[in-house]
């Protein structure tokens, strides 16, 4: 982030709507963070970040929200480039709250759709498998709604659900 209030304001947005924020100082030091361990979102205010958050083609769901500053074609480009969503710097606070909240309930979702693919028994000539417990535990996991949102991020990012 540019603007050092700005970035403070989103830290604690972030933190009030449960992540663990990392602020990195620089755009090689965010890209490493990002590529040794998964991250659910990342904020930012540089396109070109945006881009090479794209480049890394991690095999997990990462949300990223563009921060713009209300330009003519800004929310173009970065919607473009791969943002997943953009907010003006200058939301309220309590617009900030609602979209980072809703971030975490997808990144909560995508990981619980991801426990459940790594529990779904192996297909293939493994002889006889017993799949009358796998809707079940679909139901015990996911609501209908969450399940199909799930399924939409993991069309995006060409994954089983």
């Amino acid at each position: 982030m540019v603007d050092a209030e700005l970035c403070e304001r989103l830290r604690l947005a972030l933190q009030e709507a449960g992540f663990e924020v990392t602020i990195a100082p620089t755009k090689d030091r965010a890209i490493d963070g990002l590529a040794s361990h998964h991250h659910t979102l990342a904020v930012t205010d540089r396109l070109e970040f945006v881009r090479s958050l794209r480049a890394l083609g991690t095999s997990r769901v990462l949300q990223i929200i563009q921060i713009t500053s209300g330009l003519d074609g800004e929310l173009e480009a970065a919607l473009s480039c791969g943002a997943d969503e953009c907010l003006n710097g200058k939301a309220p606070d309590m617009l900030l709250q609602a979209r980072f909240s809703a971030a975490r309930r997808m990144s909560d979702l995508e990981s619980r759709a991801a426990r459940y693919v790594r529990c779904r028994p192996p297909s293939g000539d493994d002889g006889p498998v017993n799949r009358s417990r796998q809707p079940s535990v679909l139901r015990e996991t996911l609501s209908p709604r969450d399940f199909s949102r799930g399924a939409l991020w993991a069309s995006r990012f060409g994954r089983d659900v």
